[in-house]
């Protein structure tokens, strides 16, 4: 009994080690193949574990990825330091979604476009860890602005700028495939982000 109790207790850490084995095998399928073409005994074989390993866990593909998704998020800073200025800060937020959006996670995103089409679960928990990250930040330096008196922009102008910078990064990233660097970054806050919220 005191040896059973001991192996299991020898366990649990590698059980962590193999939860996160699976995600990471997750997001590496994800960005090779798409969420259509990854298949729960490839998430095994990548992550050196058993098919039963992973359906202990997750009953079937839509709650693995799900559950990918939202433990890769919650890495990703979502409280953006007040640095002083709109500038400063949109640059900073300009800079937060280049980091986030690597090459791996924009061919994820590219790759779950059309599977979110008919899987309404994995499309709302997509939408609520992107969207919570782009809207936390935007608001905070939208309301840091303000207080200085440094936006002139009414807030439904606000509302649709929030929507540029992923799109436009997005877009170079996952579509263009080109990278991005500190003149596009300050191109894109002084030519289009600064020029809108203070005309």
């Amino acid at each position: 009994m005191a040896a059973e109790q001991a192996r299991v207790q020898a366990g649990r850490p590698m059980s962590e080690e193999v939860h996160g084995a699976i995600h990471r095998a997750v997001l590496e399928l994800l960005a090779e193949v798409g969420y259509e073409g990854l298949s729960i005994a490839q998430v095994a074989r990548l992550a050196g574990t058993a098919t039963t390993s992973v359906y202990r866990r997750f009953p079937g593909k839509q709650e693995l990825v799900i559950s990918t998704l939202r433990n890769e998020m919650r890495g990703i800073p979502r409280d953006l330091p007040d640095r002083g200025s709109l500038r400063a800060d949109l640059v900073d937020h300009v800079t937060s979604i280049v980091e986030l959006l690597t090459p791996q996670r924009a061919r994820i995103m590219a790759g779950l476009l059309l599977p979110m089409r008919s899987e309404p679960a994995l499309a709302e928990a997509f939408r609520q860890e992107v969207t919570a990250i782009r809207a936390d930040n935007w608001q905070r330096i939208f309301d840091r602005a303000a207080a200085r008196g440094e936006v002139t922009a009414t807030p439904r102008r606000i509302a649709f700028l929030a929507e540029i910078p992923p799109s436009v990064i997005f877009h170079r990233v996952a579509v263009l495939q080109l990278p991005i660097d500190t003149d596009f970054v300050a191109d894109l806050v002084d030519s289009f982000l600064l020029a809108t919220l203070t005309s």
